[in-house]
């Protein structure tokens, strides 16, 4: 790295922010989180690491934004942190008013009476799961710790979680900014061993890989200005290597590996998670820096604009497949036989009310940010 980290290059911010293929990636994402949480769980447990790859996509995302940040630190983390509220939370609290509507009326379409909020506090402060740092702690802890058709918040909490802390380090590297490359390794090996430890995987913690692949990601870009594609494709080789070498590993020895009993059972292994990180962070980098032929199919505008919306469809996406599913036992199709067409009506009513949320919250609110000065 060379200069300040606080130091700006405004030749370069579009570049690096603005990546139409980016947006694709977050609508394949976000399409396979709804299909995971439709009832194919146990026929498509493959997709669930496409969480990650929002990680990764947020670790890049906020790490170039902070880099290209002006000199007076203090100003733009204020204008930082006031534009990530405007971004996460009007959408996240919609989400959670959502839940608390359907569990309000869920009585009058089933006779049957709701379970006890869990975790309603904690999901107003963002706090999910981080009672789960004392260690070890009983299944029962896990399942308990949020409302029906609220579990996705977690990877909010740990996201808005790093949104507050991530920027304080980079201020306090600002002096030293050839330690953030070292600083992001040690944060995944760290998420990797507590995982391995047995600490649940719903934690800032122990899911700090993605994240910090991203921003390692965000560094080279921001390094990489000028540099020759030739130079930045050897880079990028380089990670490509790194990403196949612990996903040969798990496949050989991964298995066999002793793990403490997680919390959560339905874990997945701590190296696979690692070694998913560094598939997306190889192909996301890929895309930052090469813009390949190849993928440029992610830039579709119907992909695009699914990207724009995904956030609203994550956030609504278990609502909505929980509506969808007490509607459907209640006019005779709730059977396994009609499985794919409650996936189609989910998908359908995600894509609907993502953009009816783009469009009345999200928008309205970008259009603030960008008049507002923030400090």
């Amino acid at each position: 790295m060379d200069g300040r980290l606080s130091e700006a290059r405004p030749a370069a911010a579009t570049s690096l922010l603005r990546v139409p293929e980016l947006d694709g990636l977050r609508a394949i994402a976000a399409l396979g989180i709804v299909v995971f949480h439709s009832g194919f769980q146990d026929r498509l447990y493959w997709l669930w690491p496409l969480v990650d790859l929002f990680f990764v996509l947020s670790g890049y995302l906020i790490t170039s934004l902070l880099l290209q940040g002006p000199r007076d630190t203090g100003t733009y983390l204020r204008r930082f942190w006031a534009r990530r509220i405007l971004r996460i939370w009007p959408v996240y609290f919609l989400g959670l008013l959502s839940v608390l509507a359907i569990l309000a009326i869920k009585p009058l379409l089933n006779g049957k009476p709701n379970a006890p909020y869990e975790g309603l506090w904690s999901s107003l402060l963002f706090l999910q799961f981080t009672d789960l740092y004392i260690w070890p702690r009983p299944l029962a802890a896990v399942e308990a710790n949020f409302m029906p058709w609220w579990g996705h918040s977690w990877s909010l909490a740990v996201e808005e979680q790093f949104y507050m802390l991530w920027p304080l380090l980079l201020l306090a590297l600002r002096s030293r900014p050839a330690r953030l490359l070292p600083v992001c390794v040690l944060l995944l090996v760290a998420a990797l061993v507590a995982r391995s430890l047995g600490v649940a995987q719903f934690l800032l913690l122990t899911r700090m890989d993605g994240l910090a692949l991203g921003a390692v990601i965000a560094v080279l870009a921001h390094d990489c200005v000028g540099v020759s594609p030739l130079q930045r494709s050897r880079i990028y080789a380089a990670a490509a290597l790194l990403a196949a070498g612990p996903v040969l590993a798990y496949v050989l020895f991964g298995w066999s590996l002793p793990v403490y009993q997680s919390p959560s059972t339905v874990s997945p292994h701590p190296l696979l998670v690692s070694a998913f990180s560094l598939l997306f962070f190889a192909l996301v980098g890929i895309i930052v820096t090469l813009r390949p032929r190849s993928l440029r199919w992610l830039a579709q505008p119907a992909l695009v604009w699914l990207g724009l919306i995904s956030y609203a469809v994550y956030m609504l996406h278990l609502q909505i497949t929980g509506v969808v599913g007490m509607v459907a036992r209640m006019v005779g199709f709730g059977g396994p036989e009609a499985a794919p067409l409650r996936l189609v009506v989910t998908i359908l009513l995600c894509i609907v009310a993502g953009a009816l949320v783009r469009w009345l919250v999200e928008l309205p609110l970008d259009r603030l940010k960008r008049r507002v000065p923030w400090g």
